[in-house]
């Protein structure tokens, strides 16, 4: 059985992937997150592709945690998707420093 998948979904996920590059590109020359709030506000994410894109960030980025405390921050609550993958990357993150210490 096929899965059907809208056309709004594909181009969540698409502008998601892009605006990630540009987001990757901006962090590994400034790490300021105020102008990175700047950039992400031009970028214009709705709910979706915030969601998506955090997640991507998480997984692909150094700077995945920062980025979702720093950017999502408040709003990490409204995006219970990403609310949950956060809380594994930041899990397994513990448990790799608690293994690094021993």
């Amino acid at each position: 059985m096929a899965v059907e998948v809208s056309n709004k979904d594909i181009s969540y996920e698409l502008y998601s992937y892009e605006a990630c590059g540009e987001v990757m590109e901006f962090l590994a020359k400034n790490k300021d997150f105020d102008k990175l709030k700047e950039l992400i506000k031009l970028q214009g994410h709705t709910a979706g592709t915030m969601s998506l894109f955090g997640k991507v960030m998480l997984y692909f980025s150094s700077y995945g945690l920062e980025f979702v405390d720093n950017i999502v921050g408040d709003r990490l609550g409204l995006l219970a998707n990403l609310k949950d993958e956060y809380n594994k990357v930041k899990r397994k993150q513990k448990t790799a420093m608690k293994m690094l210490q021993k």
